[in-house]
């Protein structure tokens, strides 16, 4: 049986680092000059194979159907 229940995480997508310790301080680096920028451009492009929380590593991604992306 599987249970396929969303619940809240302790985690935001501010807390999603990326897994190779390179990419991270790239990925650190890089949002840090864009803070506070509205371009898409500059948007991090984060999967469950990429990244993990700091805060919570067992929370993954996921998206209610009929939800709009953010």
């Amino acid at each position: 049986m599987t249970d396929a229940t969303l619940i809240a995480a302790d985690a935001s997508l501010n807390s999603l680092i990326h897994n190779d310790p390179e990419e991270a301080e790239k990925e650190a680096v890089t949002q840090q000059s864009n803070r506070g920028l509205k371009d898409s451009s500059s948007a991090r492009r984060v999967t469950n194979q990429t990244h993990t929380s700091r805060t919570d590593p067992d929370a993954t991604l996921a998206q209610k159907e009929g939800t709009r992306d953010n």
